[in-house]
């Protein structure tokens, strides 16, 4: 087999077995719904929710907000085994919408840091995808907000037991008052996840395979003669 030839299957074998491209959408958990504020012991907000976008993504809200003095985190999420498989390198969607003000700026001035997270827990604990946002809050009600996509760092099966889910960590001087909303209106939001999304092959690999398969045909033809 020539060099060209060699070259051409090698393409094929990475574009067919490589797991590149996955049709179809992905669906994300909504069982074993949890929302958790932690200031140093747990206890559950009871208006925390969680709804499917778009058959396939999750939105996250809080919808009469949170409030607790000084450190703490406010965490959103799901449990549950995921329809269809996510390769590595999968794009997914993310937006984030939530206010936050403090009583009081105190000797220093106040931070937060949100943290998107999948985690596939089948066999152990692999961390899917993770990814922190942070900045500073005052005494003046602030609307926090960003979206994009990021990329998987593992591949998921489908069928694998994931969880899903985001944290709100504030840092303050003890003793003053921290005010969370994330109301319906504003939200944090996971997908939809499409693993068509992953990467396409290039404009040079796809080139190859067309001519691999040529190749291939007539060395086919060859044989048989």
């Amino acid at each position: 087999m020539n060099s060209s030839l060699r070259a051409a299957c090698a393409a094929i074998a990475v574009f067919a077995g490589g797991g590149a491209l996955y049709a179809g959408p992905v669906v994300l958990p909504t069982g074993n719904f949890q929302c958790i504020i932690n200031t140093g012991s747990n206890s559950t907000c009871a208006d925390g929710q969680v709804s499917q976008i778009v058959g396939s993504g999750l939105s996250f809200s809080l919808s009469a907000g949170a409030a607790w003095q000084g450190s703490g985190t406010l965490t959103e999420g799901t449990q549950g085994a995921v329809s269809g498989a996510i390769p590595i390198g999968t794009l997914i969607p993310f937006g984030y919408d939530f206010n936050l003000d403090s009583a009081s700026e105190g000797a220093s001035n106040p931070t937060w840091q949100l943290t998107i997270s999948i985690v596939d827990t089948t066999g152990g604990v692999n961390i899917v995808l993770n990814q922190s946002f942070n900045g500073m809050y005052s005494t003046i009600p602030t609307d926090f907000s960003n979206s994009g996509t990021i990329a998987t760092t593992a591949a998921v099966a489908n069928g694998d037991a994931i969880s899903v889910s985001y944290q709100l960590a504030l840092t303050n001087q003890a003793g003053i008052l921290n005010t969370v909303q994330v109301p319906g209106a504003t939200s944090v939001d996971i997908g939809p996840v499409s693993a068509a999304s992953t990467q396409t092959p290039e404009p040079s690999t796809v080139a190859m395979i067309g001519g691999g398969l040529g190749l291939l045909a007539l060395a086919a033809r060859r044989r048989w003669r």
